[in-house]
C-alpha cells in the first residue's frame, strides 16, 4: 500500500484529520498529567515546591487604600 492511499479525498476528510489532530495535540498534554504526574497527598501539608508564591498571594487589595465610614457627603 502507498503513503498516498492513507491521506482523505474529500474535504469532510481533510476537516475530519484537523480536527482530529487538533484535539490529539490539545488533550495530550492533560492526559499526560492525568496518568502520570505525581499524586498529592491531601492529608498533609503541600510540599514547598507546590505551594503558590509571589507578590500577588496575601497582599489584599492596595489600589484603594484603607476602609473608612461611609458619610452623607460620599452620598452627594
Amino acid at each position: 500500500m502507498a503513503l498516498k492511499d492513507y491521506f482523505p479525498r474529500t474535504k469532510f476528510g481533510v476537516a475530519a484529520l484537523a480536527v482530529g489532530s487538533i484535539c490529539t495535540l490539545a488533550f495530550t498534554p492533560v492526559v499526560y498529567k492525568m496518568k502520570f504526574a505525581p499524586k498529592v497527598d491531601v492529608s498533609k501539608p503541600l510540599p514547598r515546591s507546590m505551594s503558590t508564591r509571589g507578590a500577588y498571594v496575601n497582599s489584599g487589595s492596595r489600589d484603594a487604600g484603607p476602609d473608612r465610614p461611609v458619610s452623607s457627603k460620599d452620598l452627594e
